[in-house]
């Protein structure tokens, strides 16, 4: 659900947001307004998952339609992947005066095994589009991945983004180390255990 309030009466309104039909669900997890040029105004943008009827759960973003509503985009999913979810969004171009319109949101992918792999992902929307998921392997030594923030710019870059979450091993306590993903706009991912800093 989306809720509102209006600054002059300090009432709240809530908004149910669309799914995929009866019988689904969906949660939102994230949220931010996204700040336009002007004359445009303001969108908000929701991001979570939703159940649908070929999956468990899939990275999905609402995002708010001129005059009122919003609109569900399903994400895709890295190959061989069955459920995933987005946690955090963040508006990355307009902070550094780029053109367009661009956001990176972040959460994970899980491919089946004996145990599911679990994997950090990345994606970016540029001038209206979604593309497909990067995938944020863990850093050396660790079998999974879980991305929790996203940043605009890296050590090197001003235009690339930088993650921020964990590596672990499922179903083993005390495993998880922090780490950090750079994406520069070249291309190259960088990855570091950020324990030891």
């Amino acid at each position: 659900a989306h809720w509102t309030r209006d600054a002059a009466t300090q009432t709240w309104t809530v908004e149910l947001l669309p799914d995929n039909g009866p019988g689904f669900s969906s949660e939102a997890l994230s949220f931010i307004v996204k700040d336009l040029v002007p004359p445009a105004a303001p969108k908000d943008f929701l991001a979570g998952h939703v159940q649908t009827d070929t999956s468990p759960q899939v990275p999905c973003v609402w995002e708010e339609q001129p005059g009122g509503g919003f609109n569900l985009v399903e994400l895709p999913m890295t190959p061989g992947a069955y459920l995933g979810g987005i946690v955090a969004l963040q508006n990355i171009c307009t902070n550094h005066g780029l053109f367009g319109e661009c956001f990176s949101a972040v959460g994970y992918n899980a491919i089946p095994g004996d145990i599911d792999f679990y994997r950090g992902v990345v994606y970016e929307r540029v001038n209206g589009v979604w593309g497909a998921p990067e995938a944020l392997p863990p850093a050396a030594g660790y079998r999974d991945s879980r991305a929790t923030g996203v940043v605009p710019g890296t050590s090197n870059s001003p235009d690339g983004v930088t993650v921020v979450g964990h590596s672990y091993m499922e179903l083993s306590e005390g495993t998880e180390r922090a780490t950090l993903w750079e994406l520069p706009p070249d291309g190259t991912l960088w990855i570091y255990d950020v324990n030891d800093l």
